[in-house]
């Protein structure tokens, strides 16, 4: 017997997961990519080369088999014969492993990137991208394989089977370089800098508080963010109801589970692509909607509701509160599910002895409850 006492608390829960979130892209796959910028007229002069080439862009992105490498110059500065780039890149994203840095002398750069592989762009290999990896001793590489360059306007277009750098999923650290026959020209970034880093989503860097947490949803299949093009995952957005569905089922049945197609149980959740991911959350015993017949599918998620939803989709049934926090008394009607979500080590509360059981869930607060509450690794 379905028990609509709890009604009432998953009602709220749309507000947690974020109304900026396009539900068909809850689950879609997503790119890793990344870009830099360089400031205007900050290359060495070459003696070679006149003007100067003026590196202002490099991104690297991930598009099926494939990594794309692009580097754009100052317009009117690009020579495609006489200068040559080289992008050098920390796969594992660990400076302590491949060579140290990115001169010949393993100096520049040494403890913040670590270079497993470098990809060399114009000059003498013309359209074949070459690559090289590191063999465990400073300045020494060995061809690895190749792609292809392409030569555009202002720049360079270069594709490299990702099987070519080994076991990486597209997620690196990288730096340019400009060469010419007279040395080094310029840096992206700059010598000293964080390297760029290939992310999956534009708006949360490897330097985002809630990084590995959206990250490890993104491995596991349970988000595709909330916009392709840009990848975008929104993390200040609440999350609706409906989007919540989405992650908790993929959470408990697997990435790759197809719930049965909707019957029509809510009156308000109409046909479309969440529809059975909502109707699963009700035939699992996770939610009962938000009142006889209605789900609710836009509403929005509280912290206090959200602790209810996670703990039911483990299937605990916690113990009585204690009062642990000051604004979550006993009498409260999530006390005890959210009590037992600390003690279980997937929430610490939004401070030293508060809950903030009635603010909204945000998607990157989200990430990180999904992430521990189903043990996705970081």
């Amino acid at each position: 017997m379905r028990r609509w006492y709890l009604a009432a608390i998953v009602c709220v829960l749309g507000t947690m997961l974020g109304a900026g979130a396009a539900p068909s892209r809850v689950h879609a796959v997503v790119l890793p990519s990344g870009s830099v910028t360089d400031p205007d007229d900050d290359a060495a002069a070459s003696p070679v080369n006149n003007p100067t080439p003026d590196l202002v862009s490099a991104t690297v992105s991930v598009s099926g088999s494939d990594l794309l490498l692009q580097v754009r110059f100052k317009p009117g500065t690009f020579n495609a014969t006489t200068m040559q780039i080289q992008f050098s890149l920390d796969t594992d994203r660990n400076p302590a492993t491949g060579q140290p840095g990115t001169d010949s002398g393993c100096v520049n750069d040494s403890g913040i990137i670590g270079v497993e592989f470098i990809v060399n762009l114009g000059g003498d290999a013309g359209t074949t991208a070459e690559v090289f990896q590191y063999e465990g001793v400073c300045n020494a590489f060995a061809p690895a394989g190749s792609g292809t360059t392409t030569f555009v306007t202002d720049g360079m277009d270069a594709t490299v089977p990702v099987a070519v750098l080994g076991a990486t999923d597209g997620r690196l650290n990288f730096k340019v370089i400009v060469v010419d026959t007279s040395g080094v020209l310029d840096y992206m970034p700059d010598v000293g800098l964080p390297p760029g880093d290939v992310r999956s989503f534009v708006d949360v860097p490897s330097t985002h508080p809630f990084y590995l947490w959206v990250e490890a949803l993104v491995a596991a299949g349970l988000t595709g963010g909330c916009n392709i093009t840009p990848a975008l995952f929104c993390p200040d957005d609440p999350v609706t109801r409906a989007q919540v569905a989405v992650f908790i089922v993929r959470g408990v049945h697997g990435a790759g589970f197809v719930p049965p197609p909707a019957t029509g149980i809510f009156d308000d959740v109409p046909p479309g692509p969440l529809a059975p991911f909502i109707e699963q959350l009700f035939n699992d015993d996770i939610s009962n909607g938000c009142g006889p017949s209605v789900f609710c599918p836009e509403a929005s998620v509280t912290r206090g509701e959200i602790a209810v939803l996670l703990l039911r989709a483990l299937g605990v049934d916690p113990p009585a509160a204690s009062g642990t926090f000051d604004d979550v008394p006993t009498g409260h009607p999530f006390a005890r599910w959210i009590e037992e979500l600390v003690r279980r080590g997937i929430s610490k509360g939004c401070g030293p002895t508060t809950f903030c059981p009635g603010a909204p869930v945000t998607r990157e607060q989200i990430a990180a409850f999904l992430a521990r509450a189903f043990n996705l690794p970081l």
